[in-house]
């Protein structure tokens, strides 16, 4: 088909280029705008000249032919309609300058392993979601200033032969690519965590080992997740942070394979109670305040219940307040509430107070009266008149003679 033979042909609909055709002129069918639909490219064609198919605004697809060997200057530049995955045949040895330009509705392209050379802007314009170059070696792109795609098609995805994408990180222009990847890529099937339930104490770490199968995956990184971060986190190489009491499911993911651990978070225990005192002695109706220190500082609950082993002898409250109500011994114990089950004891010794007989042995004539508080209540007192207190403990005093009594 000879140069310019249908150029501005806008009437045309469609065109069906038989299996005799080998060339296809330059501006052929330039501008033939009324062409709509898949364009087909036969395979006796070896060559597609410049400007053949430019502007042919409705075309939505091509097909071309696996006896292409070039696809000339601007051959479909501003082709506006087409649309989907454009592929260069194996055959195709060179793609000139501008040959796609413009073509913006093209999302994709697979260019065949015999390209040697792709000129300048080849495909500017072109809004690519991944490029696809089977080419072992890098096509040379054209150098006058200018690259073959749209700077934004720099940042998808390049996916080249596996042993060739060394090649292409190096090479004029394909370097400006972000993502070089391996033409079909070994998918991974499994991951395999080394634990898949684990019980920490919160602040506890723990290493989560994934194993991705097969090997030999194309892509083998891995993803962390927890579905429940106030009880546990895990950072990006699968280290556990247990944080709060509860339950998380940490999951590695890569690919479409995931795999799961159960964590249990578990309380800080408490390992030891220290009481202020371990043994007290005192005299029936005195009292002492005992303080309990929790080990560790960061125990994550430190509550205690104080209990006496009888309540006849001491009393013990919420406080640690011990109040002897009669002579002998007791345990004053305190508990933790954690379920670890630890305590620390302290031993009361409770004495008698001396009573009025001990007065009267004493052959103490008169003496002065206290009360507890240290107030005088009675002044030259006989042991007659103590019979008439109210019942109580009192402090009895003269001169050469102290002691503590108990009215009943």
């Amino acid at each position: 088909i000879a140069d310019e033979t249908f150029e501005g042909c806008t009437g045309l609909t469609s065109v069906t280029i038989g299996t005799s055709v080998t060339s296809i002129g330059g501006s052929a069918f330039e501008d033939c705008t009324g062409l709509t639909g898949t364009l087909t490219i036969p395979n006796s064609v070896t060559k597609i000249g410049y400007g053949a198919f430019s502007g042919c605004t409705g075309l939505t697809s091509v097909s071309i032919g696996n006896s292409v060997t070039s696809i000339g200057e601007s051959a479909f530049s501003r082709c506006t309609g087409l649309t989907g995955t454009l592929t260069i045949p194996n055959s195709v040895t060179s793609i000139g300058v501008l040959a796609f330009r413009g073509c913006s509705g093209l999302t994709s392209v697979t260019i065949g392993n015999s390209v040697t050379s792709i000129g300048r802007s080849a495909f500017y314009g072109c809004t690519f979601n991944k490029v696809i170059c089977e080419a072992i070696t890098p096509p040379e792109i054209g150098r006058l200033n200018n690259s073959a795609f749209s700077d934004e098609t720099y940042n998808v995805p390049l996916l080249v032969p596996v042993a060739s994408i060394p090649l292409y990180k190096e090479a004029f222009d394909w370097k400006r690519f972000t993502n070089i990847l391996e033409i079909n890529p070994e998918e991974v099937t499994d991951i395999i965590l080394d634990k898949t339930e684990a019980t920490l104490i919160i602040g506890d770490n723990l290493k989560l080992t994934a194993t991705v199968e097969p090997e030999n995956v194309t892509n083998p990184t891995i993803t962390w997740s927890s579905d429940n971060v106030e009880v546990a986190t895990v950072s990006e190489d699968g280290t556990v942070t247990a944080v709060a009491v509860g339950t998380a499911n940490i999951t590695a993911t890569c690919g479409s394979a995931s795999a799961t651990c159960r964590v249990k978070v578990e309380a800080i225990p408490v390992e030891q109670i220290i009481l202020s005192m371990t043994e007290w002695s005192g005299t029936v109706g005195e009292s002492v305040t005992l303080s309990a220190t929790v080990l560790p500082d960061d125990a994550t609950n430190k509550h205690i219940v104080w209990s006496s082993s009888d309540e006849i002898i001491a009393t013990v409250d919420d406080n640690g307040l011990v109040q002897l109500i009669a002579s002998g011994n007791c345990i004053i114990k305190a508990t933790t509430t954690d379920g670890s089950d630890i305590s620390a004891e302290c031993k009361i010794v409770s004495l008698p107070v001396s009573g009025l007989s001990e007065v009267e042995n004493d052959n103490i004539t008169t003496f002065d009266v206290y009360n507890m508080q240290g107030e005088i209540i009675r002044i030259n007192c006989d042991s007659d008149e103590l019979q008439h207190l109210l019942p109580g403990i009192y402090i009895i005093r003269n001169s050469n003679y102290v002691n503590k009594i108990i009215i009943r």
